[in-house]
């Protein structure tokens, strides 16, 4: 595990979310698959589910709002979204 991996899985356990908002897959997946309304081939990478309407600890905001790889909203009208956070291949 990279000291990125770790800091992103403490910043969601200090955060307390819950496996319902949050998760990790080593493989290969479509954005579609998460209920994004794109189609992209995503990496290996750890993923938040989240709203711009929640409030979150200054570490889970500083990391919903810059530290993501990649983000989508859910829908154009959508103020929820899923970002994700690109795993290293060589910690897999």
């Amino acid at each position: 595990m990279t000291q990125k991996e770790y800091s992103i899985i403490a910043t969601i356990n200090e955060e307390g979310l819950d496996n319902s908002m949050w998760g990790m897959s080593n493989a290969t997946l479509d954005a579609s698959y998460y209920g994004c309304n794109k189609k992209e081939e995503l990496p290996p990478h750890i993923y938040i589910y989240g709203d711009d309407n929640t409030t979150y600890g200054r570490r889970m905001d500083e990391l919903l709002r810059n530290g993501y790889d990649r983000k989508f909203y859910l829908d154009k009208f959508s103020t929820e979204f899923i970002c994700f956070f690109w795993l290293d291949p060589k910690t897999l």
